[in-house]
């Protein structure tokens, strides 16, 4: 009796915009119909197939032959995979640098933190915190606080870097140029300070602003304007100083200024919208009457190119800088809808929507093309937050599959994310103290600074790091009864009253404990009450 043989087929898909691949083979690796062994084929095709499998067809493979093993666990394969979704040195922050799998690895966990909420919280006391700029690339923190400090902080440690610089009135604003070299600072009373930024008593050079100076930005890392409480904008080189121009705007104050390689722009209070060329410094764009009330934000777009301003009228506009006028009717659209101040307005890297968050509470994402709102994001469980004095948002976008996420941050001291190609919301967050002044994102951190109440906790920091995730992670991803609450927080009757009772239960109980109180201390790295709490790690289901 001949002896039946069992042959076991291995299939595999991998998809992509331009390819399908096809992988049909049995136990050994062989092509059961075309005669040909797929471990014969060169290194190079392999790779190049593998790179478009997903990370579970991968590990599927290693199980069929020794020959796929090798070739699924090669460094020159997951080199291609980093790669091809520009997962680098440069993407991450350095977490794991040995092999070009644990990069990859990295990244696929951080996407899994930064959609489940997965994180370390932490809280700085920095004296009240009015600016922040945020040194991804070197895991610095710098801060402009009120009491006129200029500091740095290694947000690895926690720890200050240096010697902070001492202003003699309140910094309103700071600014980081694009190659990392130096740190710019807005001071009150009108002094500008160009620092070395991995040194900040170095100093390159200190000007004087007419009035209290409320905004510094740096163009390309060649030029740094300033405005504030005057209509003028000033712009000096950098390094070297030397004034170049100085621009004036209809109005008592510039409240929105922007900075771009082809254009500086500025908003007054009194509606006045104005842009300049970087190179000629002369008048590109005018409208004396762009809003009937202040210009909050400004943002633009190259490819238009165009200029989006948003207002306190609760409107926002677009404006087409190709077109050739001087009779201020250069508005391409108007988009209406907030029922509040519009405080923030950005383009999307798409180039179809943007966005504008307001003192409505709401997110609303627009389509340019069509000229109306095409989604409305509202996070409380209610529907609406109203009566919100300040609301912003930032995006962030993930170094994995470049997925994107809108993260909101509003002066009722909760954070919410949002997963923008979902239009849903994905958790929400409570900052260490409410009336959240700044945000800043990036990936793998939320960074908030507060008005503190009751206490001297003012910097909030969630870190979504894959080397801190663990058995000993927190979680701060509120349930919606949390998240209830934080929108209708108890009166104050004692310093953490204010608090959500998921985070009161992290107090010491002793709230007079000597060694809590922060009444006329320095800056304190790390606060002890808001140690994190304890969590099971990550299932396989997540």
């Amino acid at each position: 009796m001949a002896q039946q043989h069992t042959t076991t087929t291995t299939t595999t898909t991998a998809t992509t915009a331009a390819t399908t691949v096809v992988i049909e083979g049995n136990a050994f690796g062989q092509a059961v119909e075309a005669g040909v062994a797929w471990h014969a084929l060169p290194e190079e095709v392999m790779w190049t197939v593998f790179a478009l499998l997903d990370t579970v067809t991968l590990v599927s493979l290693t199980r069929v032959s020794h020959t796929w093993r090798r070739i699924a666990l090669d460094e020159e394969l997951w080199k291609r995979m980093c790669l091809r979704r520009n997962i680098d040195n440069t993407t991450l922050s350095p977490i794991t640098k040995s092999s070009w799998h644990a990069r990859f690895r990295d990244a696929l966990v951080l996407k899994t933190n930064w959609h489940k909420g997965r994180c370390e919280f932490s809280a700085l006391a920095c004296n009240t915190v009015l600016s922040t700029v945020l040194d991804s690339k070197h895991d610095r923190l710098f801060v402009g606080t009120l009491s006129g400090k200029i500091a740095a902080w290694n947000l690895k440690t926690l720890q200050p870097i240096g010697e902070p610089v001492q202003q003699s009135n309140s910094v309103y604003s700071v600014a980081l140029s694009s190659d990392d070299k130096y740190l710019a600072s807005a001071c009150s009373n009108g002094t500008i300070l160009l620092s070395n930024a991995d040194n900040l008593q170095d100093q390159v050079y200190r000007v004087e602003f007419e009035k209290s100076a409320r905004h510094v930005r740096f163009v390309d890392s060649k030029l740094l304007i300033v405005a504030g409480k005057s209509p003028s904008v000033k712009i000096w080189s950098v390094p070297e100083g030397q004034g170049l121009a100085v621009k004036h705007l209809d109005g008592s104050n510039i409240l929105s200024l922007y900075g771009h390689a082809d254009i500086i722009a500025a908003g007054s209070s009194s509606g006045n919208l104005r842009a300049w060329d970087t190179q000629t410094f002369q008048l590109r764009f005018h409208n004396g009457l762009a809003h009937t009330h202040w210009v909050n934000s400004i943002d633009y777009m190259s490819s238009g190119p165009s200029l989006l301003s948003g207002s306190s009228d609760h409107s926002l506009k677009l404006w087409d800088l190709r077109i050739e006028s001087s009779d201020n009717s250069r508005s391409a659209a108007t988009f209406l809808g907030h029922s509040g101040e519009v405080n923030t307005v950005m383009f999307h890297s798409n180039g179809v929507n943007a966005l504008s968050a307001a003192t409505d509470g709401s997110i609303r994402i627009w389509d340019i093309g069509a000229r109306c709102a095409s989604d409305v994001l509202q996070g409380n469980p209610e529907g609406t937050r109203k009566n919100l004095v300040w609301f912003t948002m930032a995006m962030h976008k993930d170094p994995y599959d470049g997925s994107e996420s809108i993260v909101t941050a509003g002066s009722d001291g909760v954070v919410q994310v949002w997963d923008f190609d979902k239009r849903e919301l994905l958790y929400s967050l409570r900052s260490c103290s409410p009336n959240i002044l700044t945000i800043a994102v990036d990936q793998q951190r939320i960074i908030t600074t507060a008005w503190p109440i009751g206490q001297n906790v003012d910097c909030s920091i969630w870190d979504f790091d894959t080397s801190k995730v663990g058995s000993t992670t927190t979680s701060l991803a509120m349930s919606s009864n949390a998240v209830a609450e934080a929108f209708n927080p108890p009166k104050p009757t004692d310093s953490a009253a204010w608090l959500p009772s998921w985070k009161r239960q992290q107090l010491p109980s002793n709230n007079n404990d000597s060694s809590h109180s922060h009444e006329g201390s320095e800056d304190t790295p790390l606060m002890a009450q808001y140690q994190p709490r304890a969590m099971a790690p990550p299932t396989e289901d997540d």
